[in-house]
């Protein structure tokens, strides 16, 4: 349950006070005219766009079938379904270190830890904690969305208090699926509330994590660079840059030495 504190709305006041000459029955009649802002929030609370992150950040495109009560985020540690496809079964069972997989378009082997290339897109398994053989179901993003809205049930449980309920497949989905609801919903509703000011600092925060990161990339191509040239200590660099000099400024003056000597011998064999 979910208490949906609303602030003032200028639309209700205003209603108040045409309504407060008239009779009840008129003024009632015109209040219920105006639907309550509790009710929007239901068919945000509700809607396919919050749904969405939730069936992403639970991975519930998978569906454990074998063995039964287990969450697919238990086994899953990642999933990228693309594209719309008919719901499919994998059956996987573990041979040594690795599972070998059977699926109606494909077969194979997956190793956990490590992504998992199938006809539908690809999957990541989680790289301890694994039974020894599972099922799992697939289907696209908007069945899974679907899927999760014929779970789920928002309604008013009177005044500003909501009540959300999750039947999911097992008892950890059940409970985090609509913990997650709430959080995206949560999330959403602060970003709408936002003023112009946290905006500016969200842009800032994200140009200054871009700038660190670029930093870090940064140092780590010096890094590489003074590896490569095997000089890392800026002393030494320094060192070998005057020593460098040095011996450039005293191979000039060896070299205006000839020049000039050159010069005198080249005079003389003009002047015969």
């Amino acid at each position: 349950s979910v208490v949906m504190k609303m602030g003032s709305d200028a639309s209700t006041s205003l209603l108040s006070k045409l309504t407060g000459g008239l009779g009840e029955a008129a003024g009632g009649a015109l209040s219920s005219a105006t639907k309550s802002p509790t009710e929007t929030e239901i068919q945000i609370l509700s809607s396919r766009a919050v749904a969405g992150r939730v069936v992403d950040s639970l991975r519930l495109q998978a569906l454990v079938t074998q063995p039964r009560g287990v969450s697919a985020a238990r086994l899953i540690d990642s999933l990228s379904l693309g594209g719309s496809f008919r719901r499919r079964t994998y059956h996987f069972t573990k041979v040594g270190s690795a599972y070998r997989f059977e699926g109606p378009d494909d077969a194979g082997t997956a190793t956990p830890g490590a992504p998992v290339k199938l006809a539908v897109g690809s999957i990541r398994l989680h790289a301890t904690d694994l039974p020894s053989a599972f099922d799992l179901e697939l289907r696209d993003r908007e069945d899974a969305i679907t899927r999760f809205e014929k779970h789920l049930s928002v309604e008013k449980a009177g005044g500003e208090v909501v009540r959300v309920e999750y039947r999911g497949d097992d008892s950890l989905t059940a409970a985090a699926g609509a913990n997650a609801l709430l959080a995206n919903y949560f999330a959403r509703r602060t970003t709408t509330d936002r003023g112009v000011n946290q905006h500016r600092v969200e842009f800032l925060t994200a140009k200054a994590d871009s700038a660190a990161a670029e930093l870090v990339v940064a140092s780590r191509e010096l890094r590489r660079q003074q590896e490569r040239s095997g000089v890392i200590d800026p002393q030494v660099v320094g060192k070998i840059e005057l020593e460098r000099a040095s011996q450039i400024r005293l191979s000039l003056a060896e070299l205006q030495m000839e020049e000039a000597a050159l010069k005198q011998l080249i005079a003389k064999v003009t002047n015969g």
